[in-house]
């Protein structure tokens, strides 16, 4: 074997095995037509080829999840501007949605239905309609218990439909619009020449609407 691998004790490496049994498992794909899915979960009596199909899904959704804080949460851009402002931003990021999976978690239990089943985007916009009203029944902890009850409740309610093997091609879905770049500050920003005068009528439209 070659060199220690860099974060690796020396301790750690010597300890793995000098050979492994691996077992591959033809799966059907939803993106490639199918793949070799290579295991060290060598009993196919306890490791069955459907449930490590449904276990490589499941590792496929974390995908998803990065995409709810990135997109859902607003984190694709982030605003501080010094290293340690940025980690604090990451942070508060990282917080914040776990708060909502906790509260999609407690809405999934309460209302018994599954937690993969309700909408991430809809739990985010009933918090924030709710947010109000959970303030001003501070120091009021039964009205705001009952105030909890009903955004849970509505929260489960807002569920998203069976999407087994759904397809996410990585595309953008919407264009981006036809407009420079703000590249200063907007007192201070000129115009392209070339954007001068769009979406004006044009001279001969105009004298015809006269």
């Amino acid at each position: 074997m070659g060199s220690v691998c860099t974060g690796w004790s020396r301790e750690v490496w010597n300890a793995l095995p000098k050979r492994l049994t691996l077992r591959i498992v033809r799966i059907k794909g939803f993106r490639v037509h199918q793949y070799d899915l290579v295991t060290t979960l060598t009993d196919a009596d306890i490791y069955t080829k459907d449930a490590l199909a449904e276990l490589y899904y499941r590792r496929w959704a974390v995908e998803f999840y990065f995409r709810q804080i990135k997109t859902t949460m607003g984190m694709e851009k982030l605003r501080c501007k010094t290293p340690e402002m940025v980690r604090k931003e990451l942070r508060m990021h990282l917080i914040a949605y776990n708060l909502i999976r906790g509260l999609m978690q407690e809405a999934a239990h309460q209302q018994n239905v599954r937690l993969d089943r309700i909408s991430f985007k809809g739990a985010v916009d009933t918090l924030r309609q709710f947010s109000s009203a959970l303030n001003a029944t501070k120091g009021r902890p039964r009205v705001q218990q009952r105030v909890i009850g009903d955004m849970l409740a509505i929260i489960a309610e807002e569920t998203v439909p069976e999407r087994k093997y759904r397809s996410e091609p990585r595309a953008v879905k919407e264009r981006p619009k036809p407009f420079p770049r703000l590249t200063s500050h907007r007192s201070t920003y000129v115009v392209p020449k070339s954007r001068k005068g769009k979406g004006k009528p044009k001279k001969k439209n105009a004298d015809k609407a006269a």
